[in-house]
């Protein structure tokens, strides 16, 4: 009997059976919001390291955005948003990420972003800076385009 379109994708970006029998996956997009990236970022700059992929990798706001005008206007209300907003606009810039900003007509919801732009496309794989649904930590996603699942071939 012929593959599934799901057993071909993820044969195709295997890139190692690891002993424990997970898979290690070849993430071929990586999505990046304001909130988890901080974090993310930090740990690179502590451990020396650089975005291995940056032009496989999107950010933008969308948690802490305002919706209306005047609010949407820098600096923004809410202090902590401001942080955040300027953690991910500095990051972006310090390591070549493209950055959906809101002065720009591709901001908006990190799950739609991706396919209104066109960088999320099928047969791809794509992870967004997320910790619940990491298996490896926020950094881990930055800076090593693979990942390991918490499941067995299919």
């Amino acid at each position: 009997m012929g593959k599934s379109l799901y057993q071909k994708i993820f044969e195709s970006h295997t890139v190692a059976k690891l002993p424990s029998g997970q898979c290690q996956l070849f993430i071929g997009l990586h999505l990046c919001h304001e909130v988890t990236s901080p974090q993310a970022f930090a740990q690179l700059r502590e451990e020396g390291q650089k975005v291995l992929f940056p032009e496989r990798t999107f950010a933008t706001v969308d948690h802490i955005i305002p919706t209306t005008f005047p609010e949407r206007n820098r600096p923004l209300q809410d202090g902590i948003s401001e942080e955040m907003f300027s953690h991910i606009e500095n990051n972006t810039k310090n390591n070549g990420i493209k950055f959906f900003g809101p002065a720009t007509a591709e901001q908006g919801v990190i799950h739609i972003v991706g396919p209104e732009e066109g960088v999320t496309q099928p047969g791809m794989t794509r992870q967004r800076t997320v910790p619940s649904v990491l298996s490896h930590s926020v950094s881990e996603q930055a800076r090593w385009p693979t990942f390991s699942l918490p499941r067995r071939s299919p």
